[in-house]
């Protein structure tokens, strides 16, 4: 049987690791004060979304959807329920936990970003051949396989960020994924897991 989960502990462990981790759930927003802002869910540029840093309770003011804690914000962002949201999180904070069914985080389509289950139209991706300078720090790990074992760079013959390839250890066996850097219609750039377009870096 496995473990009840401690959503407060989990709580707590992601405010401690504010503002950096909501840097990789929403990567157009800033500090500003005590509050991390936004444009929305899809992470932005503006500031419709602001999260509370030190007490996590969070507010899209263009939406009105809102949620006391950061597991309510991580399930808001990655579609998820409440009980698979801790889950993931656990994982991506280094706790632990089982090895759920997390949903992969949007967007995950080769070429589109769909959001079916809540009626949003498909965005166009676009994979950048380089990533930017001021591109966000990528994360570490993922919502289905939890954090990663190891990763690699590719990189250009002049030493320029491609893109990176991570290992996953799940009880499922080894988990192997793509990570690189797109735009993404409507939305802020953002890191995604899906892979190059032919021809992949070697």
């Amino acid at each position: 049987m496995s473990m009840a989960l401690d959503f407060a502990a989990i709580n707590a462990a992601a405010l401690a690791a504010c503002p950096e981790i909501l840097k990789g759930w929403l990567p157009g927003g800033e500090k500003q004060g005590k509050n991390y802002v936004c444009g929305d869910l899809a992470g932005s540029p503006g500031h419709s979304l602001s999260v509370h840093l030190e007490k996590g309770f969070w507010k899209d003011f263009g939406t009105g959807e809102g949620g006391g804690d950061l597991i309510s914000l991580y399930a808001a962002i990655y579609q998820l329920s409440q009980g698979a949201a801790a889950k993931a999180l656990a994982r991506e904070l280094g706790q632990g936990g089982s090895r759920g069914a997390g949903r992969t985080p949007r967007p995950v389509a080769t070429g589109s970003v769909t959001g079916a289950s809540t009626g949003e139209a498909a965005a166009q991706v676009c994979v950048l051949s380089l990533v930017p300078d001021a591109a966000p720090r990528p994360p570490d790990s993922h919502p289905r396989h939890g954090r990663c074992s190891m990763a690699w760079e590719y990189r250009d013959q002049l030493g320029r960020l491609l893109g990176r390839v991570l290992r996953f250890d799940t009880a499922q066996g080894k988990q192997i994924v793509p990570q690189v850097f797109c735009e993404v219609e409507n939305r802020a750039p953002r890191w995604q897991w899906k892979s190059w377009p032919a021809p992949r870096p070697l």
